[in-house]
């Protein structure tokens, strides 16, 4: 409804304003190129194809019913307010949507960035979100989007659903004190040169989770890991496995750790295929990491 009538507002602005033909060709090309248009087609699409006939029959009242109520607030009477509403309608083509819903849901659709995540990413729909944790550090990060911050009750934790609905991926930052083997505080180089691939194996073989890639790297000069990880899960009889890829970051006495993680079924490889498929995207993320002491 809100990418529709977008659409029904600029045909109008057409009729109403001739001198405007251009100006509104324009924006007009500047909306239905977004991938905003495409996710709203997209919608429709699926829509049509679950239930043909009565998904045609509701699109149809739900665009009488939205138009009806836009007419009710119609109030572009001069040239000078339809420009302006020329340069909203551009500027929601690139991402300053009202509502973190409707982006969400429009980007999420978007067949481009539904087949291929990083691309939302790439393509600059992203926001900067900042995390102090009481670290005494300013932590700040890029996420897609279409991307739904989670309320979390700890102050060092954030989160992240993939969309606005229940997601299929969700991504935890946790910025936490480095402590050594017994719960000393240690400095976070320190930390990270002693740390090995086998005493974090063998951490995780504890509580059953079976580390499946380890690499000791860096993320924009900062000592970082990045690895991925496996481990059963079940709840109330319901069994899967749960998959997650871990960003590690060392800074100053703080651990910055990024997890991607999500479920899939108990047999098979769905929840790793699908960390496979957000890994790019995941790095895009980690690799946005700025800190300032």
């Amino acid at each position: 409804m809100y990418a529709r009538g977008i659409e029904w507002k600029l045909n109008k602005l057409e009729k109403a304003f001739p001198s405007l033909a251009v100006e509104v060709y324009a924006a007009r090309a500047s909306w239905l190129s977004s991938p905003f248009a495409s996710g709203c087609d997209a919608i429709e699409a699926d829509i049509i194809k679950k239930a043909p006939e009565e998904g045609r029959a509701m699109l149809a009242q739900m665009d009488a019913a939205s138009w009806k109520e836009l007419a009710k607030y119609d109030d572009v009477a001069t040239v000078k307010m339809a420009r302006e509403f020329l340069k909203l309608v551009d500027s929601r083509a690139k991402g300053a949507i009202e509502v973190d819903l409707v982006r969400g849901n429009l980007l999420w659709n978007h067949p481009v960035y539904s087949k291929s995540p990083e691309k939302e990413f790439s393509d600059g729909f992203s926001r900067r979100i900042q995390h102090t944790a009481n670290s005494g550090m300013e932590v700040t990060f890029e996420v897609p989007m279409s991307w739904k911050a989670e309320v979390s009750p700890k102050k060092e934790l954030v989160g992240f659903r993939n969309c606005y609905g229940h997601g299929n991926v969700w991504m935890t930052v946790l910025v936490n004190p480095t402590v050594d083997e017994n719960g000393m505080p240690v400095r976070a180089d320190e930390l990270y040169a002693r740390y090995t691939e086998d005493m974090l194996r063998q951490s995780y073989e504890v509580l059953g989770i079976e580390l499946t890639s380890f690499l000791k790297t860096r993320v924009n000069g900062m000592p970082a890991f990045l690895f991925t990880r496996r481990q059963p899960y079940e709840q109330l009889g319901e069994r899967a496995l749960r998959a997650a890829q871990v960003i590690r970051v060392f800074r100053g006495r703080y651990m910055i750790n990024f997890q991607i993680n999500t479920f899939g079924p108990e047999e098979g490889t769905v929840g790793e295929d699908r960390i496979r498929k957000h890994q790019a995207l995941f790095k895009m993320i980690g690799g946005s990491l700025r800190v300032q002491d």
